[in-house]
């Protein structure tokens, strides 16, 4: 009798965990949902001009590249300003089109200098601490380089954009290798974005302009790829930007599509999120993705100017939650907003770099119907650059300083979501680190 009742325990047990189970991973396989967003068009603390990467640390606290502003800004996971450093120059506390962010477990952050060719290496208050990297074609020197991360051993992982490699560096930036060259086959790139590892040490490479993504081990062996030229479910339009939830998915920014696509690690798709547009979950042009601890998923909205940060389904609905914020007005969208003329010969592999839709005259697939197969000629008024090689380049994110931001309001065509609350977070003057 005392077997057959532990019997029936050990099964109800089971049976329960199995359930538990089966419900925590469905509960993965939902859509996030919305928490907040702040930030709007501008060039004043809190602000943003064309941000395009995102990192959050190991206690939630969010770093923004605002691109288009020359600037690094440090957020509370509320998104409460906490820090703000940079300016448009080549010195250790200025930028030229900072593009990405990676955290260390130490609290230091390594910036994409895209357009000063390095690495920049800050501490937690925007301190300078060191850089690396010099613009060229021969290993450890960059060509534009965008997208930055770091594994679990602290090896920092570099996608060489317009070299069409991906870098590996010790955190002090000494190179431990590098793999990958031009062309669409198997381990080649076409101006790789944005880069992400798992524990496992894979490497997964958003090669923007093959439109798919490719996976490596750490050696840079080839393991799998998957998605092309696309709209539908499981097809990109220039992916930009990776982060690993969980070790187990792995979230792609389909930034010429506007919406967030959600993988198993082996490449099977699980969903997507968000659209075109400029209310809560809804993206234009996104560019950056980070997670956090806690599972919480940080958005670069770039073409609304602002971060979205999303949570996970709330399974139950007694399930303890975060207070809901309030989204702030996103501007409309600028679709060809340059980020000035060169200052300096741009380098050239053979090639002239191709922007992504949406930037430098380049139609997003909103607003062609349709993707082209090359990019149009600049059509916002701006003159395309001449490199080196003779061919020209589009000036979505070509060198040199911002353009002028708005210091007003946001664009009055502009409105807020229906019943949802405006609110405007004032900026403690005493919290902005000016350099």
């Amino acid at each position: 009798m005392r077997i057959f009742i532990w019997v029936v325990i050990f099964l109800i047990s089971a049976g329960l965990g199995g359930l538990v189970y089966v419900l925590m991973f469905q509960q993965k396989e939902q859509p996030p949902e919305y928490v907040k967003a702040w930030g709007k068009l501008g060039n004043k603390p809190a602000e943003f001009n064309q941000p395009i990467g995102v990192a959050v640390d190991k206690f939630g606290i969010v770093y923004v590249a605002d691109s288009g502003n020359n600037r690094v800004q440090k957020f509370s996971q509320d998104g409460k300003l906490l820090e703000v450093w940079g300016s448009i120059g080549a010195r250790d506390t200025e930028f030229n089109l900072p593009a990405r962010i990676a955290v260390d477990p130490q609290g230091f952050i390594y910036v994409t200098d895209q357009n000063n060719n390095r690495i920049v290496k800050y501490d937690t208050r925007g301190h300078y601490v060191m850089q690396f990297g010099i613009g060229g074609l021969e290993p450890g020197q960059f060509h534009q380089p965008i997208g930055i991360t770091m594994d679990n051993r602290g090896r920092l992982v570099v996608a060489d954009t317009y070299n069409d490699r991906i870098q590996k560096f010790d955190r002090d930036g000494k190179l431990l290798g590098v793999f990958g060259k031009t062309g669409s086959a198997n381990g080649e790139f076409h101006e790789p974005w944005d880069v992400a590892v798992d524990l496992q040490g894979n490497i997964y490479v958003a090669d923007s302009n093959n439109h798919r993504i490719q996976k490596f081990d750490w050696e840079g062996r080839h393991l799998a790829s998957w998605g092309f030229r696309g709209k539908e479910p499981g097809q990109f339009l220039n992916p930009s930007g990776l982060a690993i939830e969980d070790n187990e998915f792995l979230l792609v920014v389909d930034a010429g599509n506007s919406t967030i696509q959600k993988y198993k690690l082996d490449g099977a798709r699980v969903l997507n999120f968000g659209d075109q547009g400029s209310g809560a979950r809804q993206f234009s042009r996104p560019r950056g993705i980070a997670v956090d601890p806690k599972g919480n998923v940080y958005v670069a909205d770039t073409g609304n100017s602002r971060v979205q940060k999303l949570k996970r389904h709330q399974l139950f609905p007694f399930s303890r939650e975060e207070p809901r914020g309030d989204l702030p007005p996103a501007v409309e969208p600028v679709p060809s907003t340059p980020l000035g003329a060169p200052t300096r010969p741009m380098l050239t592999p053979g090639k002239s770099p191709t922007p992504l839709p949406g930037f430098g005259g380049v139609p997003s697939p909103e607003q062609s119907g349709s993707p082209s197969t090359s990019p149009p000629s600049p059509s916002n008024g701006s003159t395309a650059s001449p490199s080196p090689s003779g061919s020209t380049r589009p000036d979505d994110w070509a060198t040199g300083s911002a353009a002028p931001a708005p210091t007003g309001s946001a664009s009055p065509s502009a409105t807020p979501q229906p019943g949802v609350t405006v609110e405007v977070t004032p900026v403690d003057p005493s919290k902005v680190h000016r350099l």
